[in-house]
């Protein structure tokens, strides 16, 4: 069981921007409405070729305020030589310039990995903060998101966005335009035994997980890292989880499960960091 990242590094290098594919359905999503997450950001890979900066997604992350994104551990650590990360809010169709959807990007001051981030099969505490170097200007399309209660637990049903692939095979194909889906939250027990039965059981605590387990849903290779919410009573969205792993290729495999970083799990230990 590795990170969604990790699962598929050997099929990454296949990776390339597609127009959506199959009704511009993901994995049993569709396209996002515009800045429809106005607190997602494409975590960006830059490096140069002589003169040229290239970037290209790699992760996704939860804007909480003007300094500090939300985002997995596996996203940030393991960079190439030579290459750096960057993140990019107000983002909706990436093959648009910055200029053309007004967005705005930045470059990173710090990142703290979870001290008990560790590489192992289940890699609990896979969540990181990173800090920006300029702060971010709100506008419409950009906008934080908000935390849930400390060791609060969820049911019912989420909401996934990312640029995350579109591919329900072995190959992996970033889509351009940010994509959604609608998942049911699965209960620890019930996610607990369907990974029992895969050899990955127990469970940590620090995850949540989505369905549906008849497959066709779920995350895959570019949604780490990226938000998993839910809409409370007053319209807005709860940032409930990060994208972290699968345990099945290809994505959205049936009684293969999306696991998440528990957010709530990790309140007081997100704002003691973004103190610093």
């Amino acid at each position: 069981m590795k990170s969604i990242l990790a699962l598929v590094a050997l099929i990454f290098a296949f990776q390339c921007y597609a127009t959506p594919i199959d009704n511009n359905r993901v994995i049993n999503g569709h396209d996002a409405e515009p800045h429809s997450a106005p607190f997602i950001v494409s975590m960006q890979l830059a490096s140069r070729d002589g003169l040229t900066k290239k970037t290209r997604h790699r992760c996704g992350g939860s804007i909480l305020n003007e300094n500090w994104v939300l985002t997995a551990a596996h996203c940030v650590v393991n960079v190439p030589e030579n290459s750096w990360l960057e993140l990019f809010a107000g983002r909706h169709d990436l093959r648009l310039t910055e200029e053309e959807e007004n967005g705005q990007s930045r470059k990173l001051e710090k990142i703290i990995v979870h001290e008990r981030y560790v590489t192992r099969d289940d890699e609990p505490y896979d969540i990181a903060l990173v800090k920006v170097v300029k702060p971010f200007e709100f506008t419409e399309n950009i906008k934080t998101i908000r935390l849930p209660g400390a060791n609060e637990t969820q049911e019912g049903d989420s909401k996934l966005f990312g640029w995350g692939s579109i591919s329900t095979n072995l190959t992996s194909i970033l889509p351009p335009i940010l994509q959604t889906s609608d998942l049911p939250l699965i209960p620890y027990d019930v996610c607990e035994a369907v990974m029992n039965g895969l050899g990955l059981s127990p469970m940590h605590p620090t995850f949540i997980c989505t369905g549906p387990l008849l497959g066709n849903g779920g995350a895959c290779s570019g949604d780490s890292g990226g938000p998993l919410v839910q809409y409370k009573a007053d319209g807005e969205p709860d940032l409930i989880g990060v994208a972290a792993w699968v345990p099945l290729l290809p994505c959205g495999s049936p009684n293969a499960p999306t696991a998440f970083t528990k957010v709530s799990f990790f309140i007081d230990w997100i704002n003691e960091n973004m103190r610093e």
